[in-house]
């Protein structure tokens, strides 16, 4: 699933989601594939790598098997985590001027 618009997944999804705007995964939800976006919530199961250039946040209903990359991660108490988080900028570091 590709596109530019807001995404409430309620059922389940099968393969790649990759949108420029935030993606829900209800607490009934489940997707089997990575996702990637801007924002990512989970209150459902994800098993697959989550990668955001914003937030990923994890609730008490969700449950992550999978790695997990953006600057700002919250995976909150109660939570199902297995993998590894990875924060930091995403964007291509440049070498420092030296100074003149």
């Amino acid at each position: 699933m590709t596109g530019p618009t807001e995404l409430l997944i309620e059922g389940e999804v099968e393969g790649e989601i990759r949108l420029d705007a935030t993606v829900t995964v209800g607490a009934e939800g489940a997707v089997l594939g990575p996702i990637t976006a801007p924002m990512v919530r989970i209150g459902g199961r994800v098993e697959g790598n989550v990668v955001a250039s914003d937030r990923v946040e994890v609730s008490p209903s969700g449950s992550v098997r999978g790695d997990i990359s953006a600057p700002r991660v919250v995976v909150a108490e109660g939570a199902f985590f297995t993998g590894r988080v990875e924060m930091g900028s995403h964007e291509p570091q440049r070498a420092a001027e030296p100074e003149s």
